[in-house]
């Protein structure tokens, strides 16, 4: 997996989301946990991927005999299309002096909604 860093922020390497993008359905378990691994490396351009992902997570549990639902095709491929609607962007914001911390604002534009990340960068100047 990986991701790029350039002048307009933070993004998914593309021929990484096309693996997810080209994933078939799973058949198993097995094959469910391999597709959920490669989801939630990209957790943080899938807002609310919980409860996206909860109907595939149901097939996870002890005891549920394997079933692929309707709801857990629809989370499948909201995945897939999330992924490749995804815009992220950074917005770093640092002091002049060494003793502030920089304000990092993630904001990323999905289905024409605006999320923010709003963080904080601390940094020690060493003495």
């Amino acid at each position: 997996m990986g991701l790029k860093i350039d002048a307009e922020g933070l993004h998914p390497v593309e021929g990484k989301v096309d693996a997810v993008k080209r994933a078939p359905v799973p058949q198993n378990v097995s094959e469910l946990r391999s597709f959920l691994d490669m989801v939630q490396y990209y957790h943080s351009f899938l807002p609310d991927l919980a409860t996206t992902l909860a109907p595939l997570h149901e097939l996870l549990k002890k005891g549920v005999q394997w079933t692929w639902t309707k709801e857990c095709q629809q989370a499948y491929e909201a995945c897939k299309q999330g992924l490749g609607q995804s815009m992220t962007n950074l917005l770093i914001i640092t002091s002049l002096s060494p003793r502030l911390p920089s304000i990092i604002i993630d904001y990323r534009l999905l289905s024409s909604r605006l999320f923010f990340i709003i963080s904080r960068s601390i940094i020690y100047p060493l003495e």
